[in-house]
């Protein structure tokens, strides 16, 4: 599978490149693989921008030009879309602390993290909205089960190689 060649990170990058040639281009054809990637790219900008309950399957459908049904075959259900963004946003603080080196002085190792996380918050203003939106001032619905965000950092943190749509 493509998540096992590729860091979830770069996917996402590739994913929202992907998402915008293709919605400004008139091109129908796209690759399989990258379908699930778009519809998680598009699922990440309108849960960022309206919230995972004001959001429908058929409008992140619209949104990543898929058939709603795919949407629904990639990831089963919204609450299997909302897991695969938050483990997505997971991925990105993984990958972002990942990058730096833990060898050195304490000061310099925390300097590092906070340039790799502030450089991921802005190449990816969506994921810091979404983070917005659920875990500071989450409305009704946005937030499905109670410590979900935890036990996705977890594991993570403790199984770098689970990075699955």
């Amino acid at each position: 599978m493509l998540t096992k060649l590729l860091p979830l990170a770069d996917l996402v990058t590739i994913a929202g490149s992907l998402f915008l040639f293709f919605r400004l281009s008139r091109r129908e054809a796209r690759p399989a693989w990258a379908l699930p990637a778009l519809c998680a790219v598009a699922a990440l900008a309108l849960f960022a921008e309206r919230g995972v309950a004001a959001t429908s399957l058929r409008e992140v459908a619209r949104s990543a030009r898929v058939a709603p049904g795919l949407v629904g075959h990639y990831f089963g259900s919204k609450d299997g879309l909302q897991e695969a963004v938050e483990d997505a946003v997971v991925g990105l603080f993984h990958d972002a602390l990942g990058s730096v080196p833990l060898d050195g002085p304490v000061d310099e190792v925390v300097a590092g993290r906070d340039a790799a996380v502030n450089a991921m918050f802005r190449a990816n203003p969506h994921a810091v909205d979404y983070l917005r939106r659920v875990v500071v001032t989450p409305g009704a619905g946005d937030g499905r089960r109670g410590g979900g965000h935890y036990r996705r950092a977890r594991r993570h943190a403790h199984r770098p190689d689970r990075k699955t749509w």
